[in-house]
């Protein structure tokens, strides 16, 4: 009896271990998980800038080529 006991106790630490490696895999977990929240509300918000500059760019081609400028060259052409 007294064998088994000092066999259990010298596997004590390794189960302390074990424990501890657990708690830190799921703590891995947790954080992984919001890594890949925030990784994605960037992507989203990036999304939206470059959809916002996107915009930005056409409305300032469109305003290039104003309507009184192109009036004015069909006038020439006739």
């Amino acid at each position: 009896m007294d064998g088994l006991i000092s066999e259990i106790e010298k596997n004590a630490p390794s189960l302390k271990a074990l424990y501890q490696y657990e708690a830190l895999r799921e703590k891995e977990k947790v954080v992984t998980e919001e890594f890949e929240a925030a990784r994605m509300e960037e992507k989203q918000i990036a999304d939206g800038y470059n959809a916002v500059k996107q915009r930005r760019g056409l409305i300032q081609l469109v305003n290039l080529v104003k309507p009184s400028t192109l009036c004015t060259k069909i006038l020439h052409l006739i």
